[in-house]
């Protein structure tokens, strides 16, 4: 498993502030951020269909960080245990 630094883990919660949704590397510990397709409904996605097909084409090389989950509507980020 990565250990995360205090930096990554301020990327990551940037990132979702942005918007977007965060995927970790399992063995390099590369990040990958993409829009939450929530959030942007579909507008220029276009512009990360480089990140998206590397996703689909090994997406068991990466796991999914801070899955979102929803309270009453509203969106709350869940750190990933494990």
């Amino acid at each position: 498993m990565i250990n995360a630094t205090t930096e990554t883990i301020r990327e990551i919660a940037e990132q979702f502030d942005c918007g977007f949704r965060a995927f970790i590397h399992k063995t390099t510990g590369r990040l990958l951020f993409v829009p939450d397709e929530d959030s942007f409904l579909g507008e220029g996605m276009d512009a990360w269909s480089e990140k998206l097909e590397e996703l689909e084409s090994n997406d068991s090389d990466y796991y999914e960080e801070g899955k979102r989950q929803t309270v009453n509507g509203e969106r709350l980020w869940m750190p990933e245990i494990g």
